[in-house]
């Protein structure tokens, strides 16, 4: 039987190993380029503008914007997607 403080050090290495598989997968989608990117400008401090045109560039979208496409789509109403945002 595990000491609470042997559990407590075994969950958090297992939490933090999870927490890195799960960094490395994300990294690996397609939208791998553009997550490495925007990390980047992050840590060199960028501005919200330029982290927001670099976003734009790469092909992101705002949540407005997707949302609008959805109402398009007829999938729910802008008062859900203005309730949300």
């Amino acid at each position: 039987m595990l000491l609470p403080e042997e559990f407590a050090r075994q969950f958090r290495m297992l939490a933090f190993n999870l927490k890195d598989s799960v960094l490395s997968e994300a990294m690996a989608n397609p939208f791998g380029t553009v997550a490495r990117e925007i990390k980047d400008l992050i840590i060199k401090d960028a501005s919200e503008r330029v982290l927001k045109q670099t976003g734009t560039d790469l092909g992101l979208e705002s949540l407005l914007q997707n949302g609008l496409k959805i109402v398009k789509g007829g999938l729910t109403t802008i008062n859900e997607i203005m309730r949300i945002i």
